[in-house]
């Protein structure tokens, strides 16, 4: 709720009413909503709350933009970059660090699967993976959405070590680490999957790489008293 706060993408935000409201964090959050002038709606009913039992503050929030902009000067006159997709676009548009020899349909197709996973997969993923901070029961349906989004990928994917050849492209830096998530969520279940080979080889070789090792370095926990360290330290 923070964050969606700060980008302003709250439309109304639900209160419970409850003793427990007392925490410095809720009266914050209380107050940034207030200072925003948004709607306010208060529930005093527990039996009336249509959101989670732990929560007892909702934000309804608009949809993240995605921006398709091939120029992103303006936009940097006047935002900050803050969501990931947004980040990959500019970057992507600064540096051509992928394959120029994709075809039309093959950008399409990658940008119709990156919304599909910012949307739908991540939405089941959370619910899957967190499942405890939504409805528990609901775990394994979740996971079953997201395994029909990664058969969809399996029918796609060319059957080499990147989505579509021997190249990394835009559409694996932004698939596989949510594919990552997921396995973690249950290892030994995904692994015995065998409806989903070419996304297991896909996935097993990105785990491999030297891409992801340089990428994913382990810091050892800073303590006020050590020395200034810059980071990423591996470069």
């Amino acid at each position: 709720l923070e964050a969606a706060l700060s980008t302003n993408r709250v439309k109304k935000v639900y209160l419970l009413e409850s003793p427990k409201n007392t925490s410095s964090k809720y009266k914050n959050l209380l107050e940034t909503i207030r200072k925003k002038n948004l709607e306010i709606e208060v529930v005093k009913d527990q039996s009336r709350w249509n959101f989670h039992s732990r929560h007892n503050i909702v934000g309804i929030c608009n949809e993240k933009k995605i921006y398709n902009e091939t120029n992103f000067e303006q936009i940097l006159k006047n935002k900050v970059l803050d969501e990931s997709l947004d980040i990959i676009n500019w970057v992507i548009e600064e540096n051509k660090i992928f394959d120029e020899s994709l075809e039309s349909c093959h950008h399409e197709l990658s940008e119709n699967f990156i919304l599909q996973f910012d949307k739908d997969f991540k939405f089941h993923l959370d619910r899957y993976k967190y499942s405890t901070r939504y409805v528990a029961k609901e775990k394994f349906t979740h996971r079953e959405a997201c395994l029909s989004i990664l058969k969809q990928i399996e029918n796609a994917h060319s059957k080499k070590i990147y989505f579509f050849g021997d190249k990394i492209n835009k559409i694996d830096i932004c698939l596989l680490p949510f594919i990552r998530q997921f396995r973690i969520a249950d290892p030994k279940w995904f692994d015995s999957l065998n409806e989903i080979p070419n996304v297991q080889n896909w996935l097993n070789s990105f785990l491999d790489s030297e891409l992801l090792k340089h990428i994913m370095v382990k810091y050892e926990f800073w303590k006020q008293e050590d020395d200034l360290k810059y980071f990423p330290i591996n470069q």
